[in-house]
């Protein structure tokens, strides 16, 4: 009976554990299939909340059950899921940092080193320590205090037992310290291992769905690359918010509003295109940077390349609509709402790519795998909009390209037109000029060539070296224009360039002795026989050798070399020790008309033809022509010409050099007048003319000028500003006729010295110029000139002009001879002329008491001499110092005796007279009473 009942306590005890395996087995298919019908990594989660419910049906004494992920960041951060079993879900995907605890450590280490199983104690302290620290990170952070209470409040301490696989770590604890038996321990085990099964069919769906997410995006962002790359114009770009607003549908990103913005950071200009709630797009907005805050904001994190995030309520959803209405940017309010009420809550999310922002708002804020869906579509949009920019540019540049094209195939017709009619002008014009000229110049010779008086020869030898000069420049003129025209031949023939070169190179000698300049002329051989055109290689080196001697002043220097060089060419090397030319203007200077020194200081004249057409003729030669040179040390002019079968050279191989010595030509350089002056002793009418200073740096237009004026007026010279200045300080004339463009100091820069200087403000300026424009007249009224003479000008108007500002001078003199109530103001509009008179008054006046006070002392005090001083106030005022110091003196005398103020020998003395027999005399002289009977009138 015994054995029967032991049997059936051992049956039902072996029931009772196949019972309960059976149950574990069954808990184990429970989680497998549902394992195995897992669509979504998702539904992990659903599976740990199984494990945990089952191990509960199971009795196991314990509070919560979790699943860890092994890996290698185990140490660094604690990523989970968890549950208790009893609520349908605990908590979603939980990661918190590394907590350097004994709880979390002890389970990194034994994971780290993996270990199979393993169990673990904690004292109630440790427990609650670790808790104080879980609850600062989240999830554990949002607990509710009630919870937090709970968790503490619970007496014992902490057990846990651990199962560890290859990918997962499934943990049972009791919060309460209770630990698990063996046979519960055992089962936990077994857990593991089905869970990791679980955890493997996880794995492979989220590998599945991470590639579905991949192909998506791809998808998306191919669509949009597709959209982007079809636009062609700006309108286009409407399309853009539609596009965004159907990927962003596709990517399941939540959002209810969406746009972009295109940001142009060089004008700081944002055009934002955005949809309403229903995805209909919007007109673009026109916003700069600083519109307001959210603009700044969103601006400043595109730069730095991150996101930027807003949330807004609807009072400041209100408050932008009214922003944007006032600007005019919104024009109808619910279309942009998408409703008559605005949204209580918007969350605004701007990513950022290189040109602009992917702007999505939703009710909520996105998560961050949601954001990382923006971005990507945000980089494909940038790639495509990049695109778009490119084929914009290259269509742009297209365009312009074919109306530069356009214009260009214009302009050279016009060009070529222009050239036509340049040619044909100046060769017509130079004709028109050459027979004129002609018979000038034959009427001048037949005069100079009969019985006339030496002051009339001198005249016409003047006009006669002018007109050659002129019908130099006319015939390089008519050159220039058969050369432009194709119709200019050259008449060659056969010579000894070495003997020509030498004859027109020492045609200069008597003009080299008078600026002491040193000729030296060498050659290998005495002859090189060449085809040549005679006429033209003499204007070639005339030309040459005039701008030799113009840039070089003496003591200088000017050889001239030749020779044979190797592959049959001749070399002639033209140097100079003159001032040298600016590299900078080097490349120009055979250009036509260009000229080295274009400003109104210039000192060499010229008109820019001469080495333009040395060019012309030496390439007509088959020759090259270059230059070298260097500022303050010298030019050099290298010609290569061409060297013929049929041209020999002599094979006498002695060399020449020869320095100036006397050689016959038919070349005549230009000669220079001997212009005399006329001497005698000044009449005393003579001492009486008025004086006119001429500062002009041409000596025949100054010689010319003098001859017109010099039976009327006293006439004084100076060849540039800076003369000028010092001349007109010392002599003080009474006007001054100056050109505009002269060495040292031009026209301008003189007059407005002379305006400024109170010795000179008061003389009148004539100018001469040759620039009639609007705006040189208006540049010559400012610096205080006040009569233009055209050059080139008629001798007639000159002294009218003269003649008439002289005189206006005169009645303004006359009107205060006798004055003794001056106003600085009335007497000139000049301030230099104020000033002057206001300091000369008032040095007088605080004076009148110093009987010593005299025209010395005030001149003195002037920084004048008093000459000078005479000369600026009766130029001014027609009075000289001592009748006006005399007059002011008797004029507040005058007034004083009026005002009944002082005897008449107390304001005799108290102003500074020593005689008052004297004093009545002046007194009654200027006012016609004696100082009594004024008193009494």
């Amino acid at each position: 009976m015994n054995q029967s009942k032991a049997d059936i306590k051992a049956l039902e005890k072996e029931l009772a554990a196949k019972k309960r395996e059976l149950k574990i087995e069954k808990a184990f298919e429970k989680v497998r299939a549902h394992a195995m019908s897992m669509r979504l990594s998702s539904d992990l989660q659903k599976i740990v909340n199984i494990v945990a419910q089952e191990l509960n049906n199971m009795n196991l004494d314990i509070t919560g059950v979790f699943m860890v992920i092994n890996n290698d960041e185990i140490d660094k951060q604690f990523t989970f899921w968890g549950s208790t079993g009893v609520a349908e879900i605990y908590m979603k995907k939980a990661a918190i940092p590394f907590l350097d605890r004994p709880i979390y450590r002890v389970l990194a280490e034994a994971t780290t080193k993996g270990e199979h199983f393993f169990t673990e104690e904690y004292t109630r302290e440790e427990k609650n320590e670790f808790f104080e620290h879980l609850f600062k990170f989240p999830p554990y952070s949002s607990s509710t205090p009630e919870w937090k209470e709970q968790v503490f409040s619970r007496e014992g301490g902490y057990t846990r037992s651990v199962s560890v696989s290859h990918y997962t770590s499934i943990f049972v604890v009791n919060h309460f310290g209770r630990r698990l038996s063996d046979a519960d321990n055992k089962i936990l085990r077994r857990f593991g291992k089905v869970f990791e099964q679980s955890y493997t069919r996880f794995l492979d769906i989220q590998k599945a769905e991470a590639l579905a997410r991949e192909a998506i995006k791809q998808a998306s962002a191919d669509r949009v690359r597709g959209e982007i790359a079809s636009m062609r114009t700006s309108e286009d770009l409407n399309r853009i918010t539609p596009i965004i607003w159907r990927e962003l549908e596709t990517l399941e990103v939540p959002f209810i509003r969406c746009g972009v913005f295109i940001i142009d950071n060089e004008n700081e200009k944002i055009q934002a295109y955005l949809t309403t709630p229903d995805g209909k797009s919007l007109a673009a907005l026109n916003l700069a940077f600083d519109t307001n805050y959210l603009t700044n904001n969103a601006i400043k994190y595109w730069k730095e390349n991150q996101i930027y995030k807003e949330r807004w309520n609807r009072e400041k959803f209100i408050n932008w609509t009214k922003s944007m209405i006032k600007i005019g940017q919104i024009q109808n309010v619910e279309t942009y709402q998408g409703s008559s009420v605005p949204p209580e809550s918007l969350h605004l999310h701007f990513v950022p790519f290189a040109q602009g922002i992917l702007y999505v708002g939703n009710v909520s804020t996105l998560t961050d795998e949601k954001l990382e869906l923006v971005k990507t579509l945000a980089e494909a949009f940038s790639m495509a909009y990049a695109r778009y920019e490119d084929f914009k540019n290259v269509e742009e540049a297209k365009n312009k390209i074919e109306i530069t094209l356009n214009e260009l195939k214009i302009a050279q017709a016009q060009l070529k037109e222009l050239d036509e009619l340049k040619s044909r002008f100046f060769a017509n014009i130079s004709h028109e000029f050459r027979t004129p000229l002609t018979l000038i110049m034959g009427e001048v010779e037949n005069v100079l060539a009969s019985n006339i008086h030496s002051a009339d020869k001198k005249k016409l030898e003047i006009a006669n070296i002018n007109a050659n000069k002129l019908l130099v420049l006319i015939n390089q003129l008519l050159e220039l224009s058969k050369i432009d025209a194709g119709n200019l031949e050259l008449k060659s023939e056969n010579g000894n360039l070495v003997s020509f070169l030498k004859n027109i190179f020492f045609s200069f000698e008597s003009f080299s002795s008078s600026k002491n300049v040193l000729l030296h002329f060498y050659s290998e051989t005495e002859n090189i026989s060449l085809a040549f055109d005679h006429e033209k290689m003499e204007t070639i080196f005339y030309n040459l050798l005039s701008n030799a001697f113009k840039f070089t002043e003496g003591p200088g220097e000017i050889s001239l070399a030749i020779k044979v060089i190797e592959s049959a060419k001749i070399e002639i090397i033209l140097k100079d020790t003159g001032i040298g030319i600016p590299p900078e203007q080097i490349p120009h200077i055979f250009n036509r008309f260009f000229q080295a020194d274009s400003s109104t200081i210039r000192k060499h004249e010229g008109t820019g033809i001469g080495l333009a057409l040395v060019k012309e003729l030496v390439e007509l030669h088959k020759g090259k022509i270059s230059v070298s040179s260097l500022e303050n040390e010298g030019t050099e002019f290298r010609i290569l010409l061409p060297l013929s079968f049929e041209q020999t050279m002599s094979a006498s191989g002695k060399n020449i050099t020869v320095k100036t010595a006397e050689k016959q030509t038919s070349f005549k350089p230009e000669a220079q007048p001997a212009i005399q002056s006329e001497r005698g002793d000044k009449t005393e009418s003579e001492n009486h003319k008025k004086i006119i200073l001429v500062v002009e740096d041409n000596p025949e237009v100054r010689e010319y000028i003098k001859e017109q004026l010099v039976n009327s007026y006293r006439i004084k010279e100076a060849e540039n500003g800076e003369e000028g200045l010092l001349a007109a300080e010392d002599q003080l004339p009474d006007l001054i006729i100056t050109d505009v463009m002269m060495p040292r100091m031009d026209g301008y820069e003189f007059c407005l010295k002379l305006r400024r200087n109170e010795k000179t403000s008061h003389i009148p300026i004539v100018m001469l110029t040759a620039k009639a424009g609007f705006d040189d007249k208006i540049n010559g009224l400012e610096t205080g000139i006040d009569a233009f003479v055209t050059k080139p000008f008629s001798a007639k108007e000159l002294k009218i002009r003269i003649k008439n500002l002289i005189a206006q001078r005169e009645q303004l003199r006359k009107r205060f001879s006798k004055s003794t109530i001056i106003r600085p103001t009335e007497v000139s509009a000049i301030s230099a002329d104020q000033r002057f008179l206001k300091k000369t008054l008032k040095l007088i006046e605080s004076n009148f008491h110093d009987e010593n006070f005299s025209v010395e002392l005030l001149a003195d005090k002037i920084n004048m001499s008093v000459s000078q001083l005479n000369r600026k106030l009766n130029a001014l005022i027609d009075q000289p110092a001592g009748q006006l110091i005399r007059s002011l003196r008797l004029q507040r005398a005058a007034d004083l005796l009026k005002q009944n103020s002082a005897s008449v020998s107390e304001i005799c003395y108290n102003l500074g007279f020593s005689d008052l027999s004297y004093f009545s005399r002046a007194f009654k002289k200027q006012f016609g009473r004696t100082p009594t009977e004024y008193r009494e009138k």
